[in-house]
């Protein structure tokens, strides 16, 4: 936590440098040349700025990073053009350029893109197969993650999106976690929870906690874990939490106590002690908030493991940078891994302020189909 805390001032200080140097430049364009004049505004604003984040925080964050973002691409596009053409020109690209004005200009075309694409939410299909017999030779699993309730949609929006789900007729459906967050206020939490509780499935509908709605990461609500599961099984919505239950005839399904609660509430079960007990010839599908342990749960015989928690990223290019450095074992999308088909959802939702630069805002549907 200290190494944490450290490196969150490190960082909160460079920013803030770099705020001010933004501001003393863009003042210094404008015609501003009093040298301390420029550095006692460009203090107050970079202070502003970080006041801005206080009260406002996500929203706040997310435009700050959007303005750092243009204005590094156009830190790089600097480099070439102020080598390049006539003197004028590139007296006028440096006034451009300095001005600030095409910074934000960007970085308000891409919010606005952000705030209009998370709304816009899309059915994702995988087709899978298997050699496990299943009921009917054939499954179709919903799969819904990363809602963060009270962020993304209001109760209007949120009961056409089950309507949405409810027209891919599922035969199950899988909550994987953080549809819930620490600000997500009770009534909608209860309200939520009963609209997907009213999705039709023929198997049910199952839910695992993720690290925000366990409230592991801040809290700000005024109702805990037990009244979250009180309002699911209350809905018929069973609740696992390193819990395993046959779904079907041959099919069962694992919910994995989220790793964050390795950190602040003692150790979940390891992969082996969940699942030790399932018939190998059952059809094993893992349920885990984040995707983490891909391949101990391969190595354990399950056939399916599903996650969120990564948002795809949310803010490009986090997503790109989190696959390459593997900040977790997935990122997005469907991989196979020792055997084992991994599914992670971008969500169909969003954290800290409705917006999404990366990816879409999804609803996931998975066809197993047993082969002949």
């Amino acid at each position: 936590m200290a190494a944490f805390l450290i490196m969150a001032a490190a960082a909160a200080l460079l920013a803030g440098a770099y705020i001010f140097v933004l501001f003393s430049r863009a003042l210094e364009t404008a015609g501003m040349e009093r040298k301390k004049k420029r550095r006692v505004i460009s203090l107050i604003l970079t202070l502003a700025v970080f006041a801005c984040v206080y009260l406002f925080a996500g929203y706040a964050v997310m435009a700050i990073y959007e303005v750092f973002l243009a204005s590094a691409l156009l830190e790089i596009l600097n480099i070439f053009l102020k080598r390049t053409g006539s003197s004028g020109r590139r007296e006028k690209w440096g006034k451009i350029y300095k001005s600030g004005v095409l910074t934000l200009i960007i970085a308000c075309a891409v919010l606005i893109y952000g705030y209009i694409n998370v709304e816009n939410t899309v059915v994702t299909e995988y087709s899978l197969s298997t050699d496990k017999a299943i009921p009917e030779g054939h499954m179709k699993v919903a799969l819904v993650a990363d809602l963060h309730a009270g962020t993304t949609f209001i109760q209007k929006e949120f009961e056409e999106r089950c309507r949405q789900i409810q027209a891919q007729d599922p035969d199950i459906l899988l909550l994987a976690g953080d549809i819930f967050d620490e600000g997500t206020p009770e009534p909608l939490m209860r309200s939520v929870t009963e609209a997907l509780g009213g999705i039709d499935t023929k198997y049910g509908s199952y839910y695992v906690f993720g690290n925000h709605d366990n409230g592991v990461t801040g809290n700000n609500r005024n109702f805990n874990d037990s009244e979250i599961t009180k309002e699911m099984t209350e809905n018929r919505i069973t609740v696992l939490d390193d819990k395993v239950v046959d779904v079907a005839d041959g099919v069962a399904l694992a919910g994995r106590k989220d790793s964050s609660f390795d950190m602040y509430r003692g150790k979940r079960k390891s992969v082996r002690e969940l699942t030790g007990g399932v018939d190998g010839k059952d059809y094993l599908i893992v349920m885990d908030h984040q995707p983490k342990d891909l391949e101990q749960n391969a190595k354990e015989g399950a056939d399916m493991l599903v996650s969120g928690h990564t948002h795809g990223g949310q803010l490009w290019p986090l997503g790109l940078i989190g696959s390459v450095f593997k900040f977790n074992e997935m990122t997005y999308g469907h991989e196979n891994i020792g055997g084992m088909d991994c599914i992670v959802t971008s969500g169909i939702g969003v954290w800290g302020a409705p917006f999404r630069t990366e990816r879409h805002s999804e609803i996931v549907v998975i066809n197993i189909k047993q082969n002949k």
